[in-house]
């Protein structure tokens, strides 16, 4: 939602201009119900490429970018009816985005620098992180409240940042890609456990998104959402106060998609906006429960009621496509020992190994089984006796079946009987 134009030989556009640009409520459900998708037409100069919400203020803050023309890198701040609040109050770095609205500070992505602004005075603060991040190129932030841990993700790299600390402690760890297959680009908090949700830039292979969790020392662990499995290389990612999951991707005509993952993290579903030819960010106004997508290549913010939008169901992905994110090595271990266990010791075709003898346990419950085979057989023999009459048949049956049965010492559940060993002699008394 940045808010102005200034080209060569022309006037800035005046505030009176600018309100007369936004578009009206665009409908997409039947007449009566609330509007699924509320546009923000800006100007033709200016594309914004990331938009976050000041629930303090009630407002929304962009960061201008990835188009030609002057005011690229600059801040401006906008009410959610289209009213200029305050335009171009501060400048951070035009080709990277990602800003966070924590308290009354505004936290905005650098190139290796994180900028920060005064959301009362909009006076530009201190940037930190110049030392800690040099060279990470970073796409995405996300606050956590309830640590005050202020996330970063950038190429191969993911930054913890404790802002209750002065200065700031930076935990940075790297290898991402090498590890888990995640190229991390947005990242998202999940307020219920405070699990992070990243989102990857090579999800083309792998997943879509990662579940990580931090431990306290700083130690990730990160694991593919098998939901999202090969849907595409993903864009931004936010939590919505549903708290589905909210991320875009685009198809394979370049339209973006807004993709929703179940609060479960098992199902997606789809929604197209007709108002959105290009997306780059993702907020969430966390009071009217609405997604903030702002173009970062067309001069567009387009606002999405999820509540009110007509999503899609997307057909599950099977669960093994998820596998493909795992390290290529550990797949190709898999199947080779998979089809060694198909082919036996002795290769492809060889016959099977012979199976192994039973536990004692197994054994020792064949035999109860037979025994008692056997006394069920003289049990109808002796009914039959007994009714007949013919007592000493009786008699004799069971006295045979007595001499009959093994003499064998018994052994106890769960123990071994004893066996000589090749070559030994056993003893005899």
């Amino acid at each position: 939602m940045a808010c102005s134009r200034d080209s060569p030989g022309r006037r800035p556009w005046t505030f009176a201009a600018w309100v007369c640009l936004c578009a009206a409520v665009i409908p997409h459900l039947v007449a009566g119900q609330a509007p699924a998708a509320k546009l923000f037409k800006l100007s033709s100069k200016i594309s914004p490429k990331s938009c976050a919400y000041d629930s303090s203020h009630d407002r929304y803050i962009t960061h201008k970018g990835r188009a030609s023309g002057s005011k690229n890198g600059f801040l401006s701040a906008v009410s959610p009816d289209g009213q200029v609040v305050a335009e171009d109050f501060g400048f951070c770095d035009a080709e990277y985005r990602g800003l966070e609205v924590v308290g009354d500070l505004l936290y905005v992505n650098g190139a290796d620098k994180v900028c920060v602004f005064n959301t009362d005075s909009k006076e530009s603060l201190p940037s930190i992180g110049a030392e800690e991040l040099a060279g990470a190129s970073l796409g995405g932030m996300a606050h956590d409240f309830k640590s005050n841990f202020l996330w970063l993700t950038g190429a191969d790299m993911m930054a913890r940042v404790d802002l209750s600390q002065s200065p700031p402690v930076f935990v940075k760890t790297t290898g991402l890609v090498e590890k888990f297959q995640l190229h991390p680009n947005g990242v998202a908090v999940d307020p219920k456990n405070g699990d992070l949700l990243v989102s990857n830039a090579g999800g083309a292979d792998g997943a879509s998104l990662y579940t990580c969790r931090v431990a306290f020392e700083g130690t990730v662990n990160c694991q593919p959402v098998p939901a999202t499995a090969k849907l595409g290389e993903a864009g931004d990612v936010n939590i919505g106060p549903d708290g589905a999951a909210y991320f875009m991707i685009a198809d394979t005509n370049g339209k973006p998609l807004v993709h929703r993952l179940s609060v479960l993290r098992d199902a997606i579903s789809t929604l197209e906006v007709a108002e959105l030819k290009a997306a780059c960010g993702l907020g969430i106004d966390s009071t009217r429960g609405v997604l903030l997508l702002p173009a970062c290549s067309a001069n567009q913010v387009v606002a999405v009621d999820p509540a009110a939008a007509d999503f899609s169901p997307l057909a599950q992905q099977p669960l093994e496509a998820a596998q493909s994110a795992r390290p290529r090595a550990r797949a190709l271990w898999e199947l080779r020992e998979g089809s060694r266990s198909l082919m036996g010791p002795g290769g492809m075709g060889a016959a099977p190994p012979p199976p192994a003898p039973p536990p004692p346990m197994v054994a020792q419950v064949a035999q109860t089984v037979a025994q008692l085979t056997v006394a069920q057989a003289l049990a109808t023999q002796a009914t039959d006796a007994i009714n007949s009459g013919t007592v000493q048949s009786l008699i004799d049956t069971l006295a045979d079946a007595v001499a009959s049965q093994p003499t064998e010492a018994p052994t106890e559940v769960g123990t071994e009987t004893p066996t000589a060993s090749p070559g030994t002699e056993t003893p005899t008394a």
